[in-house]
């Protein structure tokens, strides 16, 4: 452990720093801007729960936890207008209760990225379409089903669907990681504003490049590492 621990250090000491352009604005131009401050309190939420919130801050009131709701459904207003998605993965819920509130969780998820299991596991079905069923009619915009290496099944809020195989790696190295690799895929091309369809395929190709090196990160040293894996193993440009 210590001779890794030496190593991680040494390749740190070796990475250069990040070239940061400044903004060209002055710094009281965009100091805030994308914070939830008492302007965007007044602007988002109803009157009477800006004036409680305003005497929670000022006064120290007690925070009354029947306005969250209210204050979250405006905060999450003023992050959609300013380009804001949320991607939700449950992960694997260790104790098993997985109480999520799910149907009042999913209509604010722009992507649900579970798997088979954790998907039949929260809606408490034995089957992955009878699953699909019980979360369709809550889809905030799209969900992806991770399904190994059978691939993923793309599931849009109008109800149309593709499937789409994975990208076989017949020499697997280690598969940890393959879904949290996928997610980030996924994710990377939706930002930057690929269709859910492309999007897929590049979560596709990150979960079998994952597969290809040991410990989920090993195959994603660097941006070139993975695109060159991904154009020799699996002959597809990375996104």
């Amino acid at each position: 452990m210590s001779n890794l621990r030496f190593k991680a250090v040494i390749s740190a000491s070796k990475k250069k720093p990040l070239h940061v352009e400044a903004p060209s604005e002055r710094p009281s131009e965009y100091y805030g801007k994308y914070v939830f401050n008492r302007a965007k309190m007044y602007k988002y939420l109803p009157s009477k729960i800006y004036d409680q919130m305003i005497n929670v801050i000022d006064n120290g009131a007690p925070f009354d936890r029947s306005i969250a709701d209210a204050v979250a459904a405006g905060m999450k207003q003023w992050a959609e207008e300013n380009g804001v998605t949320v991607s939700l993965d449950t992960q694997w819920d260790p104790v098993e209760k997985w109480a999520m509130d799910w149907k009042n969780v999913l209509p604010h998820v722009t992507v649900f990225l579970p798997n088979e299991k954790e998907l039949m596991a929260l809606t408490g079905t034995s089957d992955v379409e009878e699953a699909i069923a019980a979360v369709q009619p809550y889809l905030g915009n799209a969900m992806v089903v991770k399904m190994g290496s059978k691939g993923s099944l793309l599931i849009k809020k109008d109800g149309s669907r593709n499937f789409l195989a994975s990208f076989l790696n017949k020499e697997v190295v280690d598969a940890i990681g393959a879904g949290d690799s996928f997610n980030s895929g996924f994710i990377s091309a939706f930002v930057a504003g690929h269709s859910l369809e492309d999007c897929q395929r590049n979560g596709n190709l990150t979960g079998a490049i994952n597969t290809t090196a040991a410990g989920g990160t090993g195959a994603f040293a660097s941006r070139e590492a993975a695109e060159k894996t991904a154009k020799e193993k699996f002959n597809v440009e990375l996104l």
